[in-house]
């Protein structure tokens, strides 16, 4: 039986303050090797409908 794991982070959007008028979303070292997320992942957000925001690193289907 496999069993659904949901972690939960609250991470703050700041703006740049290189490029002021553009947000930031650190999502820092710690989550993404939790999550197993690299740079250059592709992320789908899903809106919750409550105010809040989930990530996911869609599923590659497997190779023949």
């Amino acid at each position: 039986m496999k069993k659904n794991n949901i972690v939960s982070f609250t991470v703050e959007v700041k703006e740049n303050t290189e490029n002021p008028g553009e947000l930031l979303l650190d999502l820092g070292t710690e989550l993404c090797q939790q999550m197993g997320w690299n740079v250059g992942d592709t992320l789908e957000w899903h809106d919750n409908q409550d105010g809040s925001w989930t990530l996911k690193k869609p599923i590659s289907p497997a190779s023949p």
